[in-house]
Order: structure tokens, then C-alpha cells, then sequence
């Protein structure tokens, strides 16, 4: 195609301004002059967004040409921007134009103008649908724990739960969009160790048992009541005592799950019987023999150290003592734990005596305060309960008062010792030097 480099008299007198909202149009062939090449916008659009189409209309002619774009959505007109443009030959422009987006599809309509010099002439049409998107959304308006087989609802979360007690999470979830949604529920349930003890995920519609529960959809502002876990004859056993946390989610549209709402935090707390015990009687035995601490202990000494751990529970428990003696320069030098073979009853008392093995001893091996920390723990069924800690000096190492003494200085020249001072010492004599040291400490000493 050749290109003409003269100015022709279309485009001599420029437009003042775009051709306008000139009435309703009709849809038409290809432009003589432009041709809308595409024109673009968002398959879907959410109700209340701003939606964004661009026409990208070309230049037909071997000249250049004022093109202008004019559109139609909804009932409304509307100009594209740029109002006009002064296009090359063969080149495409883009126009620009935004609206709001209704709540319901629409067809976006263009039309392609060029300008004769006195007119703007309709010239070519196109147009894009843009369908209304339904925001998903919904809420879990109720969390219940049901405690026991045919018990109470409790709301969530629930306190004061008895240990063992067999359970069903109940949870309602609503539909807060304006057609039937499907319906569904993740969730995960953890003990108080952490560990998870019921998860998975339910939908509506979903055979299961029980056969009374409703399936299908949920309409418009219809709720959904989902029991955990699902099926006849199962239930959440409450075996551990302390906190119990669940996570849940609610979602729709399972061929492409997105969560509306959802929950994290405590399911309950269980409660077990209340476990005590305490420590009594710590000692420690050196030379033969038992002594309440604290103590005076000699250097080099060896001993072995012990405690009465005392259950003062109403059921029996398993007691468990543990010691960890430390030095005077802050070191563990022995930690040992020991469970007692049986069951102690209430009040009763078992005695622990570390090491466990009789013949071997502890050294005392350092000078200055050594101290202990005893625990007693105690076992009802799996669950361990801490009762009760002391720290405490239990003997301290005296370190012995260092004395001694210096006697019978003396000096040595002419092949004697002379004590001192000597006497008239002989210039250009020479001479050695001499003293006895005595210990007068009780130790021996380098």
C-alpha cells in the first residue's frame, strides 16, 4: 500500500470536538476507513468494582485520519478517551473508558468514527460481554460442643470439661450470597499435646450418616449443620486433661473449595482430678549415716543423697523423684530420676535414694556451699503431673585455714652457716642463704 505524504483536504479542517452521544446505533460491517481490531475487557466483574475496556481501533486509510470511539453499556452512553485522535496511516490507536459495574452481566457496544472535515462518520462496531460475578460469602454463626452421647450443648469454647467425656462439635454454617451454595466444612482438632486427634472435611449433600441430615444446597441465607465427626456411632473421646483447640473452615463451590470464614482457637478445656503431692525430709548420708541438710561436709568426703516424696492426693499415684546435685562453681555433676515400682495411696509416702544403684557414692570433691533440686512427680493413669520442686544447700565444704611459719634464717659463706645478722662479713667473700618453713596447718601442704 502505498502512503500518501500529502495532507488531504479530510483532514485540513480538524475536529473541535468528538462526535458526541449521538442516539442509538446500529451494529455494522467492517469501517471504510477504521476497524476495531479488538476490544478488551474483564470476562467477570464483581458488583461494584470498576471495570476497565480498551478498543484498539487501526487506521484503514493510506492518509491520516481523526478517529473517535463512542460506547454503550446498560442503558448508558459514553466516549471513550482519548475524545479524538489524529492517527497515521495503517497505525492503531487505543481508547480508553471505565464504569462501575451493575449487578448483573452486560454487553459493552463501541463504534468507530472518522471525520470528514465538517462531520464525524459512523464507520465500525464491536462489543464485549462482561458477566457479574457473585462474591462468595458465608459465616459459621454457631460452634456448640455436645458432651456425653445424649448431653447438653455447651457454646464453644467450653470449660470444666469432665476427663473421658464423649463428645460431638456441632457447627452451623450460613449462606450469605444471593443463590444456593454448596456447602462445606474443614476442620482439625488437637489434643492438649498437640497431637491431632480428629480431622477432615464435609460437604453437603455428601452421603453419610446419620440419614436424617439434610443435603443438597443451601439457599440464600439458609444455614448448614455439620456434626463432628461424621457418621452414626462416633464420637470425640475427651482423654486428656488441659486444652483442647480446634481449627475449622468453612468453604463453597467444592470443584474449586474457597473458605468464606473460619475459626481457630479453644475447644474446651478438660479437667482432671486434682493431683498433689510434696517433698519432705531431703538429707544427704556421709560416714554411715542419714543428716537433715544443710550440713558441714569434709573435703574428700563421699555421699549419697535422698528425699520422702509425699502424696497428698485423694487417689493413688505413681511418684516419681528427681535430683540434680550442682557444685560450688555451678556445674550438674548428677542428675537422676527413679518411679517407684507400685502405686502410693493418699498421704502415703515413698522414699527415693539417689544413686539409685546402693554402693555407688557422689565425691566431694570441692570446697564451698553444694546444693540440690529435688522434684516429685506423680502418674494417674497416662498423664504425668508435676507436684512439687525444692532447691536447696544441702552441705557446704569448709576450706581449711592455711598457716605456717618461717624459722632459723642464716647465711652461708667460709664453708658454715652463720645465723643472722652476721657480724664483720668479709668484703669480696660470697655467700648462700637459708631458712627452714613449717606447716603449722592441719593439712599437708605443698
Amino acid at each position: 500500500m502505498t502512503i500518501s505524504t500529502e495532507t488531504p483536504p479530510i483532514a485540513e479542517t480538524p475536529p473541535v470536538a468528538g462526535p458526541g452521544l449521538i442516539g442509538a446505533l446500529a451494529a455494522i460491517g467492517k469501517g471504510a476507513y477504521t476497524e476495531i481490531v479488538s476490544i478488551t475487557a474483564p470476562t467477570s466483574a464483581v458488583a461494584g468494582s470498576l471495570v476497565s475496556v480498551v478498543a484498539r481501533v487501526k487506521n484503514l486509510a493510506d492518509y491520516r485520519i481523526y478517529i473517535a470511539v463512542t460506547g454503550h453499556y446498560d442503558g448508558k452512553d459514553f466516549t471513550f478517551k482519548p475524545e479524538y485522535a489524529n492517527v497515521g496511516a495503517g497505525v492503531t490507536s487505543s481508547f480508553t473508558h471505565s464504569f462501575v459495574m451493575p449487578a448483573k452481566n452486560v454487553r459493552v457496544d463501541a463504534w468507530s468514527y472518522y471525520w470528514t472535515g465538517s462531520a464525524w462518520v459512523q464507520d465500525d462496531q464491536a462489543y464485549v460481554n462482561v458477566a457479574v460475578e457473585i462474591p462468595l460469602a458465608g459465616t459459621i454463626v454457631k460452634k456448640q460442643l455436645q458432651l456425653g452421647v445424649a448431653g447438653p450443648l455447651v457454646n464453644i469454647p467450653a470449660a470444666d470439661v469432665p476427663l473421658d467425656t464423649k463428645s460431638l462439635v456441632h457447627i452451623w454454617g450460613r449462606n450469605d450470597t444471593s443463590q444456593n451454595q454448596k456447602l462445606g466444612l474443614s476442620w482439625n482438632i488437637r489434643a492438649p499435646d498437640g497431637k491431632i486427634v480428629e480431622q477432615g472435611t464435609d460437604w453437603e449433600g455428601v452421603e453419610i450418616l446419620p440419614t436424617w441430615l439434610p443435603g443438597g444446597y443451601t439457599g440464600p441465607g439458609g444455614q448448614h449443620h455439620f456434626i463432628i465427626p461424621p457418621g452414626a456411632l462416633k464420637y470425640l473421646v475427651l482423654s486428656k486433661a488441659g486444652k483442647y483447640t480446634i481449627g475449622i473452615g468453612l468453604s463453597m463451590n467444592p470443584a474449586d473449595p474457597t473458605l468464606v470464614d473460619s475459626y481457630s482457637g479453644t475447644l474446651c478445656t478438660v479437667v482432671a482430678p486434682v493431683v498433689t503431692g510434696k517433698i519432705e525430709g531431703p538429707r544427704v548420708k556421709y560416714n554411715l549415716s542419714y543428716v537433715k541438710i544443710p550440713q558441714s561436709v569434709p573435703f574428700g568426703e563421699n555421699f549419697r543423697i535422698a528425699f520422702t516424696g509425699r502424696n497428698t492426693s485423694d487417689i493413688n499415684l505413681k511418684l516419681n523423684g528427681g535430683i540434680t546435685v550442682i557444685d560450688p562453681d555451678g556445674n550438674y555433676v548428677y542428675q537422676e530420676t527413679d518411679w517407684e515400682t507400685y502405686h502410693t495411696g493418699p498421704n502415703g509416702t515413698h522414699d527415693f535414694s539417689f544413686p539409685m544403684d546402693g554402693w555407688r557414692t557422689i565425691p566431694v570433691n570441692k570446697y564451698g556451699t553444694w546444693r540440690a533440686i529435688f522434684e516429685l512427680h506423680g502418674l494417674d493413669g497416662a498423664t504425668t503431673t508435676f507436684l512439687d520442686r525444692l532447691e536447696a544447700d544441702i552441705f557446704t565444704v569448709p576450706r581449711p585455714e592455711l598457716t605456717g611459719k618461717i624459722e632459723d634464717p642464716r647465711v652461708k659463706y667460709n664453708l658454715s652457716y652463720e645465723p643472722i645478722p652476721v657480724d664483720k662479713m668479709p668484703f669480696g667473700e660470697n655467700f648462700r642463704i637459708a631458712f627452714y618453713d613449717r606447716n603449722t596447718s592441719d593439712i599437708n601442704l605443698s
